[in-house]
């Protein structure tokens, strides 16, 4: 999600509903390139104790 040229930590927290600390969450642990709010929900799906 970040790695998006010109994403932030808080536009990609506002495009995807969640907050920055989860986005950064995400982004720490993830083993994919995560793009869209689709992906991020699904990968918060898959992990619910994130």
């Amino acid at each position: 999600m970040l790695a998006i040229p010109g994403a932030t930590l808080g536009k990609v927290a506002a495009d995807v509903g969640l907050s920055k600390s989860m986005v950064a969450y995400i982004q720490r642990t993830q083993q994919q390139t995560i793009t869209t709010a689709e992906q991020a929900r699904a990968f918060l799906a898959q992990h619910p104790d994130a």
